[in-house]
């Protein structure tokens, strides 16, 4: 199954999942947090045969169309972004657990919902010590997470 296939599969059925486990971006919502999020839900699933949800840290699709560099990088490798899930999807959902991509702690909106939730934390930013219960928690000064989602992927984290 492609990552494409995957989203789709997702998008079609995050309703039916009983245990909901979540990749939650950061809510700057930059290409490194989007990328972050769907790659490492996809390599989970492949590890795992378990589906985590990539979500997107905003509302809608609807709002992907203001950060034109996105857009245009999701076209040109063949992505579709209709099949993304984005926070508003979830926000209501009884989730399970979460694994925090490209930052170490949560918005305001999602700090209630998820603090006793968080099972991963994969960032690059300084690391501001607020979860304690975690079962991985890498955060390394490097430039983006998606390089440390890579060198994870590759055997070399």
């Amino acid at each position: 199954m492609s990552l494409n296939d995957y989203l789709l599969f997702v998008k079609n059925n995050y309703l039916k999942i009983q245990n909901i486990i979540i990749v939650l971006g950061n809510e700057s919502c930059d290409l490194d947090s989007m990328v972050s999020s769907l790659v490492y839900s996809y390599y989970l699933y492949k590890k795992t045969n378990t589906i985590h949800l990539p979500v997107i840290n905003i509302e809608s699709v609807d709002e992907i169309y203001y950060r034109n560099e996105a857009v245009e990088f999701f076209k040109q490798v063949g992505l579709n972004i209709e099949n993304f899930i984005y926070w508003g999807f979830v926000k209501n959902l009884n989730v399970s657990k979460v694994i925090l991509v490209d930052h170490n702690r949560l918005s305001l909106k999602q700090e209630n919902l998820y603090k006793d939730k968080i099972e991963e934390i994969i960032d690059h930013h300084v690391d501001e010590k607020l979860y304690k219960s975690f079962s991985m928690k890498i955060i390394e000064p490097v430039g983006s997470c998606c390089t440390l989602i890579a060198e994870m992927i590759g055997g070399i984290k």
